[in-house]
């Protein structure tokens, strides 16, 4: 292992150095770029001289405000530059030709600001996931990766893969720790932390989509922006159904995603979206926990979840419904109204959807929330970050993780690139450019460093920021089923399912088959299964 020797007093000085570079990112971001005209900007490593130290580390977490060039601080010997390697996940396809270009302009700014030179090998999906996890076991380097799919930090846990990072985090990355310390949990096993949260919106709120043309010719759109109950929903849904006829408004068949009601953690109680109740599902397989007061019991035996089913008949009597919806359970919601069949659609989703689902759809939307999602074990643990088994320098590993945290300059050239290569800023807003690199922008680190990608707004990670702040924290934070012995019950219950719900959830209610289907459910296994889930539950609770 090279000499460490460095790592502290570059852990000391880092704020100081990330205030003075972020207060440069923050005054660039504001002013508004043209289209076709490079600009300096923080993605970008100071190549001019470099001014005087100051003698205070900045005091607080936000970055200083200053009218002066940014100061860097070379404290390290010259010459001292640790070796990383790091693998990516290439969601965007981009990191192929344009990777090499990016990893340059990065180490011309980590290596004489932090002492670090990474590399990066760039995996798209089908790679990722047949190559990594067995590079990983045949023993090869990997000092920092993403933990996800196929190299998630169960799996990664599981196969021996993944370092402890109690001690080397606490050291080396104490900013990421103080940033992320109420979500770590989720990364735990045995109360061992083995990989690192990325922060992102892990909120899976849930949106009900509308077509903003609509809305517009029927002078709508802020009655929808405000909607706050079921009954100013209906007014708006038999507006359109009249001046509409045949339209969709709601099409419940077709997945979770796309129906009121689903088990994911969440139903309303009476009229009032003020009302709606959510709970922690605690990884559950098949959207049949219930989980109140430490206590899981049958979701689809709840009166709340039968009042839900009777809402959406009756939508079904009066004609809001798409008319297949019970019977097409494979159409994509966004795709009925790409063609223009359907109004509306029910979306669980993030701050920005109107952005993400207005691209896919082709239409300007309204997306008034009707319930914000919970922060459980499973919505943390999709994103985050590690340190393998396979790592030769786990302690700079570590530091470059704190600055995957903390540093704007380096989350934006991971993720956008070269601005005026690959990107323009726009209103403090990334215009990527067609055929040049970028990335998604909720893999790796702190997502709220990086500036919105344009149309989502110059304060939208400001907005997510609010909106995780805001979100209840599960108190089951950590707590993962393990499904290792319920493969069976799983499939059992799955089947009933699949048999019941697109009728139910499509409005086609009766008490005759609602009573099949939890009778069905109790035959498939159903209370076996609770059972074991409130089991590994309790035994978790008196661990801790």
């Amino acid at each position: 292992m090279k000499k460490m020797k460095t790592i502290l007093a570059l852990v000391l000085v880092a704020a100081l150095c990330l205030a003075l570079f972020a207060a440069c990112a923050k005054s660039e971001t504001e002013a508004p770029k043209s289209d076709t005209t490079p600009s300096s900007t923080d993605t970008a490593p100071a190549k001019e001289d470099e001014p005087a130290e100051t003698d205070e580390p900045a005091e607080t977490d936000e970055p200083a405000e200053t009218d002066e060039p940014a100061e860097k601080s070379l404290v390290f010997e010259e010459g001292e530059i640790i070796d990383l390697k790091m693998v990516y996940f290439d969601l965007r396809m981009t990191g192929a030709d344009h990777g090499p270009r990016i990893v340059a302009a990065l180490n011309e700014y980590l290596e004489p600001t932090y002492g670090l030179h990474v590399d990066i090998d760039y995996f798209n999906i089908g790679d990722w996931m047949s190559k990594i996890m067995v590079a990983l076991a045949g023993g090869e380097r990997v000092d920092v990766m993403p933990y996800l799919f196929s190299t998630s930090v169960t799996n990664m846990v599981t196969q021996s893969l993944a370092t402890p990072l109690d001690d080397l985090m606490n050291e080396y990355a104490p900013e990421a720790v103080e940033k992320m310390k109420d979500y770590m949990d989720a990364f735990r096993f045995n109360g061992t932390l083995y990989g690192f949260p990325t922060y992102k919106n892990w909120v899976g709120n849930g949106y009900i989509v509308m077509r903003k043309d609509i809305l517009e010719e029927l002078g709508m759109v802020e009655k929808a922006q405000n909607l706050n109950s079921w009954s100013g929903l209906e007014e708006i849904y038999q507006a359109v159904t009249d001046k509409y006829a045949g339209t969709g408004m709601y099409a419940g068949g077709h997945s979770e995603n796309y129906s009121v009601m689903t088990g994911n953690g969440y139903m309303p109680h009476g009229d009032s979206w003020d009302d709606m109740e959510v709970w922690d599902t605690l990884n559950d397989a098949v959207g049949v926990v219930y989980n109140k007061d430490n206590k899981v019991s049958l979701f689809q035996a709840e009166p709340a979840f039968v009042d839900e089913l009777k809402m959406v008949h009756s939508w079904q009597e009066k004609g809001y419904l798409w008319p297949d919806t019970a019977i097409d359970t494979t159409t994509h919601g966004d795709e009925l109204m790409k063609q223009q069949v359907q109004f509306s659609a029910f979306s669980g989703s993030e701050i920005g959807i109107e952005v993400t689902k207005g691209a896919s759809i082709g239409f300007d939307l309204v997306c008034p929330m009707y319930r914000t999602g919970m922060i459980t074990t499973s919505g943390v643990q999709t994103w985050g970050m590690g340190i393998p088994a396979t790592c030769e320098e786990p302690e700079a590993a570590a530091y470059y993780l704190n600055i995957l945290y903390t540093d704007p300059v380096v989350m934006n050239l991971i993720t956008w690139g070269v601005e005026g290569e690959d990107y323009d800023v726009i209103d403090g807003q990334v215009q990527t450019r067609d055929g040049q690199y970028y990335q998604s922008d909720f893999l790796i680190g702190d997502n709220t460093l990086l500036m919105p990608i344009y149309g989502n707004g110059a304060d939208h990670y400001e907005r997510v920021k609010q909106n995780i702040a805001e979100a209840p924290l599960s108190p089951y934070l950590g707590f993962a089923l393990d499904r290792s012995n319920l493969d069976l019950l799983i499939a059992n219950i799955t089947a009933v399912n699949d048999q019941y719900q697109a009728t139910l959830y499509g409005g086609l209610y009766s008490d005759e088959v609602y009573d099949e289907y939890v009778s069905k459910l109790k035959t498939a296994g159903v209370d076996e299964y609770l059972a074991e889930v409130q089991s590994q539950l309790d035994a978790w609770l008196a661990a801790k």
